[in-house]
């Protein structure tokens, strides 16, 4: 019988035993099995309640945990949180309820609890930067959440999930929810309700907020969500709010602006955008409104974020606008200098058109393989190959993934097995992420375990983290790893 024919209540209580025994970072380590097994391992990770506390964790130990595992168990715990149980969670289920009824009552689609806590978990957790944050907020609450609260809450719902019925309801309650969208007013679950109606809504529900509690239609809210509609790469959103009410009160546009401050800046502020669709319409609109220029600073930022994309038709855009391929000179060189071209190899939506291009314009291509080495960009790893472009200290950013595919196409490629030893040695990455293929791999294709402090770091780290079965990997392969 293997391990995974085990029943499953055993086999849940054997992995429940593992993390209990190895912490959270090595527990989830093993996922790295294989995908059933790694099925496996969530599934005890949701049952047992073991992400919590993630907040608590030091950052690096939680920055593999992605908004979609993330919210995938947000998504369990919601669904399976008792009446009696965490505030917050139960708020997230009721919102949830209320937004389901809502749909079957308006026959609008299918619907469904689970699907509706779903898209809400989703959207909560979908910024990296804020996910940990909210975990915070959502798993210290333990005080019961006030009204005014919970409609503030059921609002962003609304917002992110288009409801404009349960968006009504919210305003006529709370007016103040309407006033004070302008001022970027954030919710603990969701980003600011601004940015929640640009990214979710469509027109119905952008008319009811600009005219609604008003006796003709709200100026700044309509300034404000044509930049914002711009940012989330929504043209023809974009499209209707500049057309809004244009013919009765025009756009205030640019320099020669003179009351009114948002709409001065508009203009400028929209092309804060990766869409060259959007970055076509925008630049049609700054040749009919005198507006100011952009900074250099600022293109080299935008061409970053382009690049970040992959939108090839975007970053060139940039580019022909003037941007520096290398990004902003003369600023903590290498990182800002080749910033572009770094976040175009990080990416998970990395694309070699845009490698070429930022290239062809001038970009350092030294750092490129390196980069897509330590985010495990196989594919792109390849195409740089086959470009001859020539790694440097590719390596160790691959084996401390781990990357074993990509590790396997840099050694093919005559990258040498040992250009880094000691502590950065890719054998004492493979030791200390339990590894054990990789660690074999790189024996195997000639890594020197008694180079320059390679083994007493491999020692030192499996000691360290109580690593017994690396400890006898490397006893098998003539390290002395006793103590004394």
């Amino acid at each position: 019988m293997g391990l995974l024919d085990i029943p499953t209540e055993l086999f849940d209580q054997i992995l429940f035993e593992a993390f209990r025994v190895r912490g959270l970072k090595r527990g989830v380590r093993l996922m790295l099995v294989n995908k059933l097994f790694a099925r496996r391992i969530m599934q005890v990770v949701h049952r047992h309640r073991l992400l919590d506390r993630l907040f608590s964790l030091p950052r690096i130990h939680t920055r593999f945990y992605s908004p979609k595992v993330m919210a995938s168990y947000l998504q369990y715990r919601v669904s399976q949180e008792p009446d009696h149980g965490n505030p917050m969670l139960n708020c997230i289920k009721e919102i949830a309820m209320e937004i389901h009824l809502d749909r079957v009552a308006s026959n609008l689609e299918h619907s469904s609890l689970e699907s509706c806590i779903a898209q809400l978990c989703s959207v909560s957790m979908i910024r990296s930067d804020e996910k940990l944050s909210r975990f915070q907020q959502i798993f210290e609450q333990q005080e019961k959440l006030l009204e005014e609260d919970y409609n503030g809450r059921l609002f962003g719902a609304a917002l992110c999930t288009n409801t404009l019925n349960i968006v009504r309801r919210c305003i006529g309650k709370d007016p103040e929810l309407l006033v004070q969208m302008d001022r970027f007013t954030r919710c603990d679950l969701f980003s600011p309700h601004l940015e929640l109606a640009a990214q979710y809504g469509d027109e119905a529900l952008l008319e009811f907020l600009l005219t609604s509690q008003t006796t003709n239609f709200n100026r700044k809210l309509r300034a404000l969500l044509f930049v914002r509609t711009a940012r989330a790469n929504r043209i023809e959103l974009l499209d209707f709010v500049y057309n809004f009410k244009r013919t009765e009160t025009p756009w205030d546009f640019g320099q020669q602006a003179s009351d009114h401050q948002y709409e001065a800046i508009a203009l400028y502020e929209a092309v804060r955008t990766t869409s060259f669709e959007t970055l076509k319409y925008i630049h049609e609109l700054r040749k009919v409104y005198p507006t100011w220029p952009k900074s250099p600073i600022f293109r080299e930022s935008l061409l970053a974020d382009c690049a970040m994309r992959g939108f090839a038709d975007s970053t060139a855009y940039w580019l022909s606008q003037g941007a520096d391929a290398q990004g902003m000179p003369n600023m903590n060189a290498p990182y800002i200098t080749n910033h572009p071209i770094i976040r175009a190899c990080k990416s998970s939506s990395a694309q070699i058109a845009v490698v070429d291009l930022l290239i062809k314009h001038g970009a350092d291509p030294s750092v490129t393989i390196a980069t897509a080495a330590s985010r495990g960009r196989t594919s792109l790893v390849r195409e740089l190959l086959e470009r001859r472009i020539t790694p440097v200290k590719a390596l160790t950013g691959a084996a401390k993934g781990p990357y074993l595919d990509v590790v396997r196409l840099l050694l093919d490629a005559g990258v040498d097995v040992n250009e880094s030893t000691g502590e950065g040695s890719p054998l004492a990455s493979a030791i200390a992420l339990e590894h054990t293929e990789l660690f074999r791999f790189l024996i195997k294709r000639g890594a020197d375990l008694h180079a320059h402090e390679t083994a007493e770091s491999c020692v030192t780290r499996a000691r360290a983290d109580g690593l017994e079965s690396m400890l006898e990997l490397l006893r098998e392969n003539g390290v002395h790893v006793e103590e004394g």
